[in-house]
Formats: structure tokens, sequence, C-alpha cells
């Protein structure tokens, strides 16, 4: 924690990335930029073993989330979906069939029979489920 304060007083746009066993909260006032627990690493190792797939960690209670295009956004444009401002979550991909689409832009539209791809907390997922009246996520 002392670390971080004095990294942050020495240089405030220095990105500071930490690993700590308990008090996220503490090294996070303390000025980390980003922070996983030790529980967290482990609990996505083992589920990752569990799943089949490599562990992936993009931060405390940031996931990755892929869900079809709601009935209620397809056709639209990206910047007409209101995803990032009533869900929180970030649209980083967008799946038409066997093709990805990765360089987004507002005038993106999204395909009736595609998927996206986010990234957000679990909150943020029930919040695009309760929106656009989608499934659980997966």
């Amino acid at each position: 924690i002392y670390l971080a304060v004095y990294c942050r007083r020495l240089n405030p746009d220095v990105r500071i990335v930490s690993r700590i066993a308990r008090n996220e909260e503490a090294i996070h006032r303390a000025g980390a930029d980003f922070v996983l627990s030790d529980a967290t690493i482990g609990v996505e190792a083992v589920m990752s073993l569990l799943d089949g797939h490599e562990p992936v960690l993009l931060g405390e209670g940031v996931r990755l989330f892929t869900v079809g295009v709601p009935a209620a956004l397809a056709g639209r444009p990206l910047r007409d979906s209101g995803i990032g401002s009533q869900t929180g979550m970030s649209v980083i991909a967008v799946r038409h069939g066997e093709e990805y689409i990765s360089t987004l832009t507002g005038e993106t539209i999204l395909p009736p029979d595609g998927e996206l791809l986010m990234l957000g907390s679990l909150h943020q997922r029930r919040s695009f489920g309760a929106a656009f009246n989608t499934n659980r996520p997966q």
C-alpha cells in the first residue's frame, strides 16, 4: 500500500498494477489503477480448468460476455443501441456468422443473427438483460 502511495506521488500518470491477498479497496484508495486478488486468480484458474479454456483475467469483477443481438437492437447502428449508456457494458466486437468485427464505429449495424462480445461486470450484464429482455449471462 505504501509503495502505491509513493509511486503515485512520484508520477501521477504512472499505471499502477497490484496483486494483493486482501484489502483490495485499500490499495485502490492508495492509488492502484488495477488490482487482482489472490482469490480471484485462484478461482479463475480452477473455473478455466473445469470449463476447458485458458484463464482470462480482465480485472476484478470484469468479465467477457457473449450475447445474441437482442431483437430490439437488430438492424440498428451501434450508436443508437444505448448499450453503454443504459447498462455500462462495452461492446468490443460483433460476430456475424464466422466473422468477428472488432473495428467498431457508431455506424456498425447490429446483425439480427449476430452476437455481441461485451466487457462488464455481472451487475452490468444483468442490467443488459433487463434493458433488452435477454437471457442469463453466458
